[in-house]
């Protein structure tokens, strides 16, 4: 989430994919307008290939921020989930749900060994903030996963049966997600 200091006002945007992801930017934004009882604004940009949930208001800024979530660019300032999140499971679940729902992928790995195909699905966090890596990490694990990382950019969860359990245990609210994961299977 990044947040602008203005003069006057203080602002939050959510920026998600345009052309795949439209169902799951009209999910994020009903669902903020419910939780804050507030009219947010959803823009396409062509150009970035990107929807940006503007949220205007100045209390759910700093709601935000005394929940935990840092005013700023969140990769610059190696964000990562706050405290309270990895109190209880199912805020965990949540959060991870969020968190692959906008920043993971579902994908099919191939390979050949010994002149065999081999492919399975594998799903992945994508992120450049460190601190959010370790943070995924851990709350995987913490829910019975393995996922492993490449320690910059990446979590994967590799084992396909592991994968199948991440959709039935704690699922996703991007249709696109589980679209390509019924197509991978």
């Amino acid at each position: 989430m990044n947040y602008r200091n203005c003069v006057t006002w203080i602002d939050a945007t959510v920026s998600l994919n345009l052309w795949p992801e439209g169902e799951y930017a009209k999910f994020v934004l009903s669902l903020i307008e419910s939780l804050f009882n507030i009219s947010v604004t959803l823009h396409a940009e062509t150009l970035k290939s990107t929807y940006t949930i503007r949220i205007s208001s100045v209390n759910v800024v700093k709601f935000l921020n005394e929940i935990g979530l840092v005013i700023g660019n969140k990769v610059e300032q190696q964000m990562g989930v706050p405290d309270w999140i990895f109190e209880d499971e199912e805020s965990m679940r949540s959060c991870v749900r969020g968190l692959m729902d906008t920043d993971g992928s579902v994908y099919l790995h191939r390979y050949k060994s010994g002149g065999i195909d081999y492919s399975y699905v594998k799903l992945t966090f994508s992120n450049h903030s460190r601190t959010l890596l370790n943070d995924m990490v851990t709350m995987l694990r913490a829910l019975a996963f393995s996922p492993v990382t490449d320690g910059e950019t990446k979590v994967t969860l590799n084992r396909q049966e592991e994968v199948i359990r991440y959709y039935d245990e704690i699922g996703t609210h991007n249709s696109h997600h589980l679209d390509r994961l019924r197509r991978l299977i």
